[in-house]
């Protein structure tokens, strides 16, 4: 994009809302402004605020998919894999799942790995509702 071009685009904030919620990302349009206030203070480039928003906007749907993948499951409260009986079902191993999620280092990426893995284990949980008592 040329100057001329650039001068010519403008940014209407007011309308921002609006788009985000069209677009369905529901954490992006409630996050936007403090990160925008923030980027402008700390001098981001363009790019970290877009990264930064997409990575949170990305986090809080893993967060939603797990939780309503543990609805779906129908899981009695407090199930959990420590109280899951192995010796009732021999072709399932306790080494198939891990004990605790991964560490983390409390970024965004670390986040996603840890909602990855515990998605993944939630899910083979949830295939075996008729051996669990």
């Amino acid at each position: 994009m040329n100057d001329s071009t650039s001068d010519t685009i403008k940014v209407d904030t007011a309308r921002l809302p609006l788009l985000l919620r069209e677009l369905r990302l529901p954490t992006i349009a409630a996050l936007w402004q403090s990160f925008t206030e923030r980027a402008d203070r700390e001098g981001w480039p363009a790019a970290r605020l877009l990264a930064t928003l997409a990575e949170l906007e990305l986090a809080e749907r893993d967060q939603r998919r797990i939780q309503r993948h543990l609805v779906e499951a129908r899981l009695p409260p407090g199930k959990t894999l420590d109280s899951f009986d192995f010796a009732a079902v021999p072709m399932l191993s306790r080494a198939m799942w891990p004990r605790s999620p991964p560490a983390t280092d409390g970024s965004i990426e670390a986040a996603r790995s840890c909602c990855s893995a515990r998605v993944a284990r939630e899910s083979r949980i949830s295939a075996l509702p008729s051996v669990m008592p």
